[in-house]
């Protein structure tokens, strides 16, 4: 199967708004958002980049909370989503169109967040250092990077090469692949949306820890803690996410 933009950018695209909520529910939202808001601390003044930041299910109740967002994505069709959201709830957060790797800002924010396994796309461990650099420029001297990602060690743990699932009533197949020497998790979808077969895939770099923080290191920043999850619970092999807070 293509390993294509096209395919990536048809990934998140509008079925993936509906089928991703039933995993990032409204529940699982609001206790990231309020466990984001006592790492991040008073939101007097306080400017804040989510990367990553999807249909805006991050930005959106950060915002309501006094920060000042911007919201940062390579999907145009999340983006849409996010500033309906955003109108909705009568909030003013600027969404922008961009990939993380060409990230342009100077020294602009007090912190960058980026949740939700939105990091490893670049496909390699340059590409994902070289955007961890442009996010170490983009925050103020002391910033803080907050990043949220899945815990290898207990995603490959139970491994399955194919799965299948059903969400709103529409029959979803998942094939994946994951190579131990590179790091790289492939996933290949096919499910139907009305009549038509759809497909999409994606290929994600996993990182173990030490990889995380080794690449961490080399783009400028201090690491301050490894959690096994944004409530801060001390991390281990059987936590399900890993959480890196570090400053630049």
């Amino acid at each position: 199967m293509s390993e294509s933009v096209e395919q990536w950018q048809h990934f998140f695209g509008e079925d993936y708004i509906r089928f991703s909520e039933l995993i990032l529910n409204t529940e699982r939202t609001k206790n990231e958002v309020e466990n984001l808001t006592r790492i991040l601390g008073s939101s007097t003044g306080i400017r804040i980049l989510d990367l990553g930041c999807g249909q805006g299910r991050i930005a959106v109740p950060l915002a309501q909370k006094g920060y000042s967002i911007v919201g940062y994505d390579q999907s145009e069709v999340l983006l849409n989503e996010a500033r309906e959201r955003a109108k909705r709830e009568n909030v003013e957060v600027e969404f922008k169109r961009g990939d993380i790797r060409h990230l342009h800002y100077d020294e602009r924010f007090h912190a960058v967040i980026n949740i939700g396994t939105a990091f490893g796309y670049g496909g390699d461990e340059q590409r994902d250092r070289q955007a961890l650099e442009h996010v170490g420029m983009a925050l103020y001297p002391g910033g803080k990077f907050i990043i949220d990602t899945e815990n290898r060690d207990k995603k490959t743990q139970r491994f399955q090469s194919e799965i299948k699932e059903e969400f709103y009533g529409i029959s979803m197949t998942s094939r994946r692949e994951f190579s131990e020497e590179t790091g790289l998790w492939k996933e290949y979808f096919s499910w139907c949306s009305g009549e038509k077969q759809q497909t999409a895939s994606f290929v994600l770099r996993l990182y173990s820890p030490d990889e995380m923080v080794g690449i961490l290191l080399q783009a400028g920043f201090k690491v301050e803690g490894i959690y096994g999850g944004l409530d801060c619970r001390e991390w281990t092999s059987e936590s399900s996410r890993m959480v890196i807070i570090a400053r630049k």
